[in-house]
């Protein structure tokens, strides 16, 4: 596709596989980024960016907020975006007298002057976006774009710390929270960092704010048979930077949702997501709603790891 610029890269599986180690385990496990690639146009462009539309068009009270103390980073975020997606993406991404010219969109929002710059930067990429600003030794959320959130509202975690918006991950305070805090604290201007996380859904939806939950209807109608297209594999590739003026940090998330039978012919991909599974605690498994239609999915998977 023009958009991802994947050619010759297999289109059926997922790009991300953050599960295929075949061990679940809390970590931070960021990496470093070329500027290049800070954003992922890919091929799921087209229905994301017009879900996206739809939600600031219906839904704008739930998917866009800010707090007045973080107008100066917003004025900075909108200012880097601008300057990098056409440098970036110059097939997607035009700077013209008028403002930005997004390929294949009305670009209306993204130069529209009377909306948040948070909400312009929302509307350029797949992205959702999330800006974090230190309150003394704290890091809180103080605007974002969020039209697919994984298990959280957004008008409940406005500004909130790193703790209080992780706050029902199971395990979170105790292993990961200190050294979130260090990555944050530690973070340089300019410096790019990137990580993936996995979880399970029973619908493709992008805009999911309820949490994980599974309702008896939708476990008990996923069998061995039909686990592979009933079951969903929801990846966020989540990337890191500290805005050079204000200091603030940018944290974006990117949601590939493919169905579980994306795997299908990928051996190695079916027994790292069945390990994946297999060795998440319990409490984990049941965060996720990943526990009543388990058996069936690693039967699934099973079938297709073969003897």
């Amino acid at each position: 596709s023009a958009v991802s610029g994947d050619q010759g890269a297999d289109m059926t599986q997922p790009l991300h596989a953050p599960y295929a180690t075949g061990l679940h385990k809390l970590s931070v496990g960021l990496a470093p980024l070329d500027i290049a690639h800070w954003f992922e146009p890919d091929r799921q462009w087209p229905e994301q960016m017009a879900n996206k539309g739809a939600m600031l068009r219906f839904q704008h009270g739930d998917v866009v907020a800010s707090l007045p103390e973080s107008a100066a980073a917003q004025d900075e975020l909108l200012e880097t975006m601008i300057a990098h997606l056409p440098r970036a993406h110059p097939n997607l991404f035009t700077m013209e007298p008028k403002g930005l010219r997004i390929q294949g969109l009305h670009p209306g929002g993204a130069n529209n002057p009377s909306l948040w710059p948070i909400d312009r930067c929302g509307r350029m990429v797949q992205e959702d976006l999330c800006l974090m600003q230190a309150d003394g030794d704290r890091f809180v959320l103080t605007a974002a774009s969020l039209c697919a959130p994984s298990g959280w509202k957004l008008s409940e975690k406005l500004g909130q710390p790193l703790i209080g918006i992780h706050a029902p991950v199971p395990g979170y305070d105790v292993e990961l929270a200190h050294r979130v805090q260090r990555v944050f604290q530690g973070l340089q201007a300019g410096q790019l960092v990137w990580r993936t996380n996995w979880s399970l859904a029973t619908e493709p939806t992008l805009f999911m704010p309820g949490g994980h939950s599974v309702s008896p209807v939708q476990g008990d109608a996923i069998t061995a048979a039909n686990a592979g297209t009933h079951v969903w594999l929801r990846v966020e590739r989540q990337t890191l930077t500290r805005l050079p003026r204000t200091g603030a940090i940018l944290f974006t998330i990117k949601t590939h949702i493919d169905p579980v039978s994306s795997l299908r012919g990928h051996p190695e991909l079916c027994a790292g997501l069945r390990g994946s599974v297999e060795t998440m605690k319990p409490e984990m498994r049941d965060y996720k709603a990943i526990t009543r239609y388990k058996a069936a999915l690693i039967a699934w998977l099973d079938a297709q790891i073969g003897p």
